[in-house]
């Protein structure tokens, strides 16, 4: 039996192997989150997702969190049995290209940070999940 997932794994990518972290001048006290990749979203919900020459679309903060937080703790139960980590490695990609997968990282990535830290601050990222599903 393989030795269970370490939060320390070098085979899981830190979000900034994912996501190129920038500050913008447009908002100056937050971390922004630079992903442009190669083909629009067909996706009915759009983020405004943009090609290369464009310019990046920004997360926040909190959002550049939840993802470092899908990536280094949730992506591990289910990624417990697979050798190659696609939960943490193939889902985060593959949210840069679909909405509602990226959307659905934040919204799971938040409810567990919430029961972790017994707050409830992120009903916004649940909120929108529900929505977009709802579309």
């Amino acid at each position: 039996m393989a030795d269970p997932p370490s939060l320390h794994d070098p085979r899981i990518p830190s979000p900034e192997t994912i996501f190129h972290v920038t500050t913008q001048s447009d908002f100056p006290n937050q971390s922004a989150i630079d992903f442009t990749h190669s083909s629009p979203s067909t996706s009915p919900i759009s983020l405004g997702v943009r090609a290369p020459s464009s310019p990046p679309l920004a997360f926040t903060e909190r959002e550049a969190y939840l993802m470092g937080v899908y990536i280094h703790q949730v992506s591990l139960s289910p990624d417990s049995c697979d050798e190659e980590r696609h939960f943490a490695t193939t889902v985060p990609k593959l949210a840069l290209e679909e909405p509602i997968v990226l959307y659905g990282i934040f919204a799971l990535a938040s409810r567990f940070d919430e029961i972790q830290t017994k707050t409830h601050s992120d009903v916004e990222s649940t909120n929108t999940i529900i929505n977009v599903l709802n579309y």
